[in-house]
C-alpha cells in the first residue's frame, strides 16, 4: 500500500508539469507569436520512464494539446511543424490509440512530405493494431487522393478488406483500382474480387450491380491482354528487322529492302506468333473488333451504360 502511495505521489510532479505545459499551449491562443515556437514535446522514451505505467493517461493529455496546437497553427496560417512528433509520441505511449492513427491521415494531408509522415504513422498503426481495417483503409485514401499512386492504394484497400469485420467497401475500391492499373495480372485479381462481391451480394439489386462490374472487368482484362500482345508483336518484328540489318552489315551483304510488317493483318497472327493461346471472346460470346490502323482492339457495345470502361474502349455504332 505504501509503495503504491509513493508511486502515486511521485507521479504528481509529472502530471503537474504536463498540465502546466497544456495550460501554456492554451495561453498562446492569443496568437501573438508563432505557435510552432511554443511547442516543446519530450521524446516518448523519456516520458515512458516517468509515467509509472500511466502512458495512456499522458497520451490523452498530449492529444488535447495536439488539438489546441492544430487549431492555433491553422488560425495563424502557419505550417503545422510538430504534427508528426505529436502523433508519434501519442501512439508510442498508447499503441492502441486507433483514432490517433486515423486522424493523422486527415491532418497531415497538406503536402507530399506531410503525407509520407502520415503514412509512417499509419504503418505503425497497422503493426500495432493488426486487426484494424480502418487504418489500411485510410492509407489507401492517402495513396490514391494525395500521392496519386493507384497500385499502392489498391494494395492498401485489399489489406483492409481482409481484416476482421471489414465492410465490403475496401474490397470494391481495391477491385476498381486494380482494374485501372493497366496490368493484366492485377486486372485478373480485380476480376476475382468482383466475382467474390457478386457471390456475396445479399440482394438481387446488388448482385446485378456486381455482375455488371464483373462483366466489364472481364472485357477490360481481355482488351489489356490483346493490346499487350499487339505491342509485343510490333516489338518482336522491330527487333527482328534490326537483327537482319545488323547481320547484313556484318556479312557485307545488301540489306533487306522491306522490313517485316509490325502490324498483323488479323488477331490470329498473335496466336501463330505464340503470343496468345487463343483469341478471347467477350462475356456475351462476341468477337472483339480489331483495327489495323493504330493497332486498336475494341469491344462491342454493352446492353447498359458502361461503368468501368471508357467510351473509347467500344466500337462506335451508327445512330
Amino acid at each position: 500500500m505504501l509503495t503504491r502511495l509513493l508511486l502515486a505521489l511521485s507521479f504528481v510532479p509529472l502530471a503537474w508539469g504536463i498540465h502546466q505545459s497544456h495550460m501554456e499551449v492554451r495561453s498562446k491562443v492569443d496568437f501573438k507569436a508563432n505557435i510552432n515556437q511554443e511547442v516543446n514535446i519530450a521524446p516518448p522514451q523519456y516520458l515512458q520512464l516517468l509515467t509509472f505505467g500511466h502512458d495512456a493517461f499522458v497520451a490523452d493529455i498530449l492529444w488535447l494539446q495536439l488539438i489546441q496546437y492544430y487549431g492555433a497553427a491553422y488560425y495563424q496560417d502557419v505550417p503545422q511543424e510538430h504534427l508528426y512528433r505529436y502523433f508519434d509520441t501519442i501512439t508510442t505511449l498508447d499503441p492502441d490509440f486507433e483514432m490517433a492513427y486515423l486522424i493523422s491521415g486527415f491532418l497531415m494531408a497538406d503536402n507530399k512530405k506531410q503525407v509520407e509522415l502520415a503514412l509512417k504513422i499509419l504503418a505503425k498503426g497497422e503493426k500495432n493494431m493488426p486487426e484494424s481495417w480502418q487504418i489500411p483503409h485510410q492509407e489507401g485514401f492517402l495513396y490514391y487522393l494525395q500521392l496519386k499512386d493507384t497500385l499502392k492504394a489498391a494494395q492498401a484497400f485489399e489489406r483492409a478488406s481482409k481484416k476482421p469485420n471489414a465492410p465490403e467497401l475496401p474490397s470494391l475500391l481495391a477491385a476498381q483500382l486494380y482494374r485501372r492499373s493497366n496490368d493484366v495480372e492485377r486486372c485478373v485479381l480485380s476480376l476475382r474480387m468482383w466475382d467474390n462481391a457478386y457471390q456475396a451480394s445479399p440482394t438481387k439489386e446488388l448482385k446485378e450491380r456486381a455482375k455488371r462490374h464483373t462483366l466489364e472487368t472481364q472485357i477490360a482484362c481481355d482488351l489489356l491482354t490483346l493490346r499487350k500482345a499487339l505491342s509485343d508483336y510490333a516489338n518482336i518484328r522491330e527487333q527482328r528487322w534490326q537483327t537482319q540489318l545488323a547481320e547484313s552489315k556484318k556479312n557485307k551483304q545488301r540489306p533487306p529492302t522491306n522490313p517485316p510488317s509490325a502490324v498483323p493483318s488479323t488477331l490470329q497472327e498473335l496466336v501463330n506468333a505464340g503470343l496468345l493461346r487463343q483469341i478471347p471472346l467477350d462475356p456475351f460470346g462476341r468477337p472483339y473488333i480489331y483495327r489495323q490502323q493504330g493497332l486498336k482492339v475494341l469491344a462491342q457495345p454493352l446492353p447498359w451504360k458502361p461503368v468501368d470502361l471508357k467510351a473509347t474502349d467500344f466500337v462506335s455504332t451508327p445512330k
